[in-house]
């Protein structure tokens, strides 16, 4: 499908966005990693989220260089075919990539949600904070100033299945002003607030394609296209439907007024001038 995509629009491969999402796990790497030890052989102390019960006799202690291998088919058979021969980290340190887009004054953010999950922690997810600092240390000096900055990952940040949404300050802070995420199969759209003019915009995609076992019932199948007006500061986001698995795409009309739902929304970008002129104002 992206091979089609790549051709059908002309794309370099320096154009495509890819991040991690827990269907990119190798659940069999993820047991081999988990190899059992007797219990007079546990180490001490012992971190409750490196081992799974095994009985009275010992643990599944994880091996942390074999657990890093959940992300290698990931990495050889897809990643590296689509991002021009670059390998994905398997490093969790490193899972934080800057993708820029110079001529769009552009700059992705790439990371990983799914570090902490496997097979039977399926349920872990969050940022891995030391790969967001080392790439957010990147961003200290000019060089990106007046870029839109965009985050992208996996897991939501609000709602039943939402993690740990602290390290929404951060990239607030650091000028980022859109997220984008997936995994919940639903198209929604927030706000995550950090003072009176910085923020960051939600968007959430539902799902191009699952299995029918997996699709929740009344959400078609989902995707979103977002059109970027530089000279306007504006955002809008198109909505597009399938409702049935050999049906045509259309617009999803599910914005704004309930009698007359749009298949759109938009919102507006903060110049970061005037929002550092407004803040200094503030403070004085």
């Amino acid at each position: 499908m992206l091979d089609s995509l790549i051709k059908r629009f002309n794309l370099t491969l320096d154009r495509i966005v890819i991040v991690p999402g827990n269907h990119d796990l190798h659940w069999g790497a993820s047991k081999k990693a988990y190899p059992f030890v007797y219990q007079d052989d546990l180490p001490e102390p012992l971190l409750k989220d490196n081992c799974i019960p095994a009985g009275d006799a010992g643990m599944l202690l994880r091996d942390e260089p074999l657990y890093q291998q959940r992300f290698a088919n990931f990495s050889m058979e897809f990643y590296k075919r689509l991002c021009g021969g670059q390998e994905y980290p398997l490093d969790y340190t490193k899972q934080a990539i800057l993708i820029e887009r110079p001529d769009d004054q552009v700059l992705f953010l790439a990371l990983n949600s799914c570090w902490q999950i496997d097979h039977h922690f399926q349920k872990r997810a969050g940022i891995n904070m030391e790969a967001l600092s080392n790439a957010l240390n990147r961003l200290q000096d000019e060089t990106y100033k007046g870029w839109l900055k965009i985050a992208v990952w996996h897991h939501p940040v609000t709602g039943e299945e939402m993690m740990n949404n602290d390290f929404m300050q951060l990239l607030a802070v650091h000028g980022f002003q859109i997220c984008m995420h997936g995994h919940i199969h639903e198209a929604i759209e927030g706000f995550h607030k950090y003072d009176d003019i910085r923020g960051v915009h939600i968007i959430s995609a539902g799902t191009f394609g699952a299995p029918t076992r997996e699709q929740v019932a009344g959400i078609p199948l989902q995707y979103n296209l977002l059109i970027f007006d530089p000279n306007k500061g504006e955002i809008v986001v198109h909505t597009r439907k399938k409702e049935k698995p050999d049906g045509a795409w259309s617009a999803d009309a599910r914005w704004g007024d309930k009698k007359n739902p749009k298949p759109w929304y938009s919102f507006r970008i903060i110049d970061k001038t005037q929002a550092d002129r407004n803040r200094v104002e503030n403070d004085e």
